[in-house]
């Protein structure tokens, strides 16, 4: 179990394999395609007032899609979450955001220093990320 606020990761050998997903399998086969195959990555956080955030990929961590769940209902779904930021985004991770929201995090290379840059550069500038409100 990850403490507060940290993502757990789970690699699925299907999307039907985790009782989470199965009630957004439409949404999902729409994303990923009618007949994609696993591994897939689902990595989940727990938002507030008992909702989840939930960000799956494939194994690579190619093609990610957030959603957002109460229960079985889903509230919310960003099939690009790290669209419009500077690609490669490497490394997604879901956590809460403010006002009941999702937060996307990822490693953005091309903001990584090169090698003899200023070590105590803020960390901030190398990982980006965006807010999903619900």
């Amino acid at each position: 179990m990850a403490p507060p606020g940290q993502a757990t990761r789970t690699t699925l050998p299907a999307l039907d394999r985790s009782p989470l997903l199965r009630p957004q399998l439409a949404k999902l086969r729409e994303h990923f395609g009618r007949d994609a195959r696993g591994p897939f990555i689902q990595q989940r956080v727990a938002l507030a007032v008992g909702r989840v955030g939930v960000l799956v990929s494939r194994a690579d961590e190619s093609d990610p899609i957030v959603l957002a769940l109460d229960r079985d209902t889903l509230l919310f779904a960003k099939e690009r979450p790290t669209a419009g930021i500077v690609p490669p985004v490497v490394h997604a991770t879901v956590a809460p955001a403010p006002e009941r929201g999702v937060a996307i995090f990822g490693y953005i290379a091309s903001m990584a220093y090169h090698r003899g840059a200023h070590v105590g550069r803020r960390l901030e500038r190398v990982c980006g990320h965006r807010g999903l409100p619900l």
